[in-house]
């Protein structure tokens, strides 16, 4: 379903769902957001000539209602637009990264009334990208191609998470670097080390300078050395 322009696709969709609408494999697409959202209700900028939609399905029984459903489409959409000559790295939890370590963009995965909304946004190089921001280098009806393939590819690898470390391992921006995060759970402190990946419910392992390993189920990095850019 295209749309010239709305506040959010993911809001759209929410909207649609609540008021009873099946939306069942149904993708909203958008040319222009005028409230993109991200990851706790961050804005996501989402200007004319990038890839803006947020696809819906049926999830009654929860399947894909685990940690690692963010990061398993993420993986997909990476492999997608590396299929097509796009390449992109992933940050965790939920960025795509340009080749020159810029936010070119982000997945969010929401579950309303039994349904799995997947929002994705990815700057395209037909947008003039906001400073600091990145973009992908491909046409844009093959980044809305890959999207979708990369959403079904990412549902597969979801239903074996346990495939996750090693699949997101190519991707990972992140490894072998000295990252700060803010956790998301209530109370828990900044925590430092150096990434070694995710495990199979998509957390972020940290090793200290004592060598021993943290898991952060979910957050936001906060500092990364060296610097990605």
């Amino acid at each position: 379903m295209q749309l010239d322009e709305i506040d959010s696709t993911q809001e759209e969709a929410k909207r649609r769902l609540r008021a009873g609408e099946p939306l069942d494999a149904t993708v909203l697409r958008a040319a222009r957001q005028r409230a993109g959202r991200g990851r706790r209700g961050r804005s996501f900028v989402s200007e004319v000539g990038g890839s803006y939609q947020s696809l819906v399905v049926r999830d009654a029984e929860g399947a894909w209602r685990h940690g690692a459903i963010t990061l398993a489409l993420a993986v997909g959409i990476a492999e997608a637009l590396a299929a097509r000559g796009a390449q992109v790295g992933l940050k965790w939890p939920n960025d795509l990264i340009d080749p020159a370590g810029r936010k070119c963009g982000g997945l969010l995965a929401e579950h309303v009334h039994g349904h799995l909304i997947t929002g994705v946004g990815v700057g395209v190089d037909v947008a003039t990208a906001p400073a600091g921001f990145g973009v992908v280098r491909a046409p844009l009806d093959a980044v809305h191609a890959a999207v979708m393939d990369g959403v079904t590819r990412g549902l597969a690898l979801a239903d074996t998470p346990v495939r996750l470390p090693g699949m997101f391992a190519p991707w990972d921006v992140l490894a072998g670097r000295t990252v700060s995060v803010t956790p998301a759970a209530a109370g828990a402190g900044p925590a430092t080390g150096v990434a070694e990946g995710v495990t199979a419910g998509g957390a972020l392992r940290l090793r200290s300078p004592r060598g021993d390993v943290r898991t952060v189920p979910g957050g936001s990095v906060i500092a990364v050395d060296p610097s990605l850019t």
